[in-house]
C-alpha cells in the first residue's frame, strides 16, 4: 500500500476513463477497466523529489465515491484534492485504487507526513484538454 497527496482529477466520461485505463500506460485489461470506467478517477503525488519523484496518474475512486471540484467535503466519501490518501495497486498494472482517505485537505498534517504534501485545499475551475484538471505538483508522465 502507498500513501500520497491527491493533486488532481480526472473529469468524469466512462468512455475516456476506458481509454485512459487500458492504455499503453496504465496497462488495465478488458476486465479491469470495465469494472472501473465508471467511477472517478484522480491522480495522486507519492514523492516530489526530482530526480525520483513519483505520481500515480491512474487512481480509481471506491464505487460510490465522488471528487468535489470547490469546497473541502468531509463524508468519507468525497475526495479533495490536498487530500492524503492510502491507494493500492492492481497486479500486472499502473492503475490503483483508493482505500482511504487519512486526512482531509484542512486538516493539520500529520507528525510524521511527508511535508511536501502539506499543498492545503485547491478548487478545479476547469479541464484541459487532456481531460485533467488539478496542478501538478509532481512529475507527470503526461
Amino acid at each position: 500500500m502507498l500513501r500520497g497527496v491527491v493533486n488532481g482529477f480526472w473529469e468524469f466520461d466512462p468512455d475516456r476513463n476506458m481509454a485512459r485505463l487500458q492504455s499503453p500506460f496504465a496497462k488495465a485489461d478488458k476486465e479491469l477497466a470495465k469494472e472501473l470506467a465508471d467511477r472517478h478517477l484522480i491522480r495522486v503525488g507519492i514523492n516530489r523529489s526530482i530526480w525520483i519523484g513519483r505520481s500515480l496518474e491512474v487512481v480509481a475512486l471506491p464505487n460510490g465515491w465522488t471528487y468535489s471540484l470547490v469546497e473541502p467535503v468531509d463524508d468519507g466519501k468525497t475526495i479533495n484534492i490536498g487530500d492524503v490518501v492510502d491507494v493500492r495497486g492492481h497486479v500486472g498494472t499502473n492503475v490503483e485504487s483508493v482505500v482511504s482517505i487519512v486526512r482531509k485537505c484542512n486538516a493539520t498534517p500529520l507528525p510524521d507526513e511527508n511535508k511536501n504534501w502539506s499543498i492545503g485545499c485547491k478548487h478545479v475551475d476547469s479541464f484541459d484538454a487532456n481531460g485533467y484538471g488539478g496542478e501538478k505538483y509532481y512529475w507527470t508522465a503526461f
